[in-house]
């Protein structure tokens, strides 16, 4: 399930992205190494620590290691209508 939210959380917060770059979503620590883990151009999520992930994480990965209201705590506001807790309520569709 958090592989869903994780998604659509990264679906919804990309045209930010794409106009202002990477964004912060916070801490995250896997496989012992702690990092901050960032939503990236390119619809990916940056995990730039030395890891065997090669800095790349997919929606999946990201899911099984994290909670999804710590990617909408860290992640700005965009808008009207489009915060922490709207983007939560869709995932529970």
């Amino acid at each position: 399930m958090n592989k869903h939210i994780v998604q659509l959380i990264r679906e919804r917060f990309y045209p930010l992205v794409r106009f202002c770059g990477p964004q912060s979503a916070g801490e995250v620590e896997i496989e012992g190494v702690r990092a901050t883990v960032y939503l990236g151009e390119l619809s990916i999520w940056l995990w730039p620590a030395k890891s065997s992930h090669n800095g790349v994480l997919s929606d999946e990965q990201l899911g099984d290691v994290v909670s999804p209201h710590l990617l909408v705590r860290n992640l700005p506001v965009v808008g009207p209508g489009i915060d922490a807790m709207s983007i939560m309520s869709l995932g529970q569709n």
